[in-house]
């Protein structure tokens, strides 16, 4: 029996993705260890979970740092928890593609879940947001930041302060 190349196989894996055959496209990427092909690893993530999906991603930016590698790893983490590990990730990434907005919101929303409120605002203060339809991320990261902020300055006694925050989180400057 010849088993064809990694090739065939991915190809016939995103035939099956596509067509919601999730399991059986599965199954063909898990025989592509073989494979040096950065995307393979992430559609294969894409359809695992756990330790599986953090290994493919691992693969992923092994073979290929790209800033998809970056996101799909920073949203596993925040997905599991791993805030500080998120943080790490998406700095690295955000720092190493500047112009990329999806990134630099992702880089925003793990400075928010490692309550780092200030650096949070500061750098959404400096980011063009672009909006597109149905979106609210930004706006709700920038809220929770600001009310996350008033929340550390109730606690340092700047009730003011807190008031202040609280007030801007209610605004959404364009």
């Amino acid at each position: 029996t010849v088993i064809p190349a990694w090739q065939t196989r991915y190809y016939l894996a995103l035939v099956l993705y596509g067509t919601q055959q999730n399991q059986k496209a599965l199954q063909l990427l898990l025989t592509c260890d073989e494979a040096d092909f950065a995307p393979l690893f992430l559609t294969r993530a894409a359809l695992q979970e756990g330790e599986e999906k953090l290994h493919s991603l691992l693969l992923s930016e092994e073979l290929d740092r790209s800033w998809r590698a970056g996101k799909e790893l920073t949203k596993h983490y925040i997905t599991n928890q791993q805030y500080d590990k998120a943080l790490t990730v998406a700095r690295r990434y955000a720092n190493r593609f500047p112009h990329n907005h999806h990134l630099t919101l992702l880089y925003a929303k793990t400075l928010y879940l490692t309550n780092h409120f200030t650096e949070c605002l500061n750098l959404l203060e400096r980011t063009e947001i672009l909006p597109y339809e149905g979106s609210t991320e930004g706006h709700d990261i920038y809220r929770d930041a600001y009310l996350g902020y008033a929340y550390q300055l109730m606690e340092h006694g700047k009730y003011q302060d807190a008031l202040d925050a609280v007030q801007k989180a209610r605004l959404w400057p364009e």
